[in-house]
């Protein structure tokens, strides 16, 4: 069976492990991620943590490896696919470069569409993926860099 494989990527303004944070806090998936509605923990198998994702398609299964300090492993399967989601998070100037490599098995019908879905997946994958972890981990480092000032700020007029 053919694999698609995509890349895509982001700068993140938030340190790499507030970034890793956000995406393996499964229990904030539905309120990080648009298409999950709830999560719940199935298994526990050493590092991997087996998933039911209640998804806009119906209850699909996840796999997820939480692999410190930088790199996450989610394994999903769907109805239309399965997918191998390989995130990785690397230390840059100004933040964290967050990197999904994407491998796609298309099942049934959907493998017809194949040669014409790379830029698809590609910007599905930004959008579903790649944004909201950006917008909460650049959320959560405004707030930190804010209660950091305020903190100066009482130290500063204590003295």
């Amino acid at each position: 069976m053919a694999v698609l494989h995509v890349e895509v990527s982001t700068t993140v303004e938030a340190s790499r492990p507030t970034v890793l944070d956000v995406y393996g806090d499964y229990a904030a998936w539905p309120r990080l991620f648009p298409t999950i509605g709830g999560v719940r923990l199935l298994a526990r198998q050493g590092p991997k943590l087996v998933l039911e994702v209640d998804h806009v398609e119906g209850k699909v299964r996840n796999e997820l490896v939480v692999r410190p300090p930088d790199a996450i492993d989610l394994w999903e399967e769907k109805r239309h696919y399965d997918a191998q989601f390989s995130n990785r998070f690397e230390s840059v100037p100004g933040g964290t470069l967050f990197t999904v490599h994407g491998d796609i098995r298309l099942k049934g019908w959907a493998r017809l569409l194949q040669p014409f879905l790379r830029g698809y997946v590609r910007r599905q994958m930004q959008r579903l993926q790649l944004q909201p972890v950006k917008a909460e981990a650049e959320a959560r480092a405004r707030q930190a860099s804010e209660a950091a000032m305020r903190n100066q700020g009482r130290c500063r007029s204590a003295e």
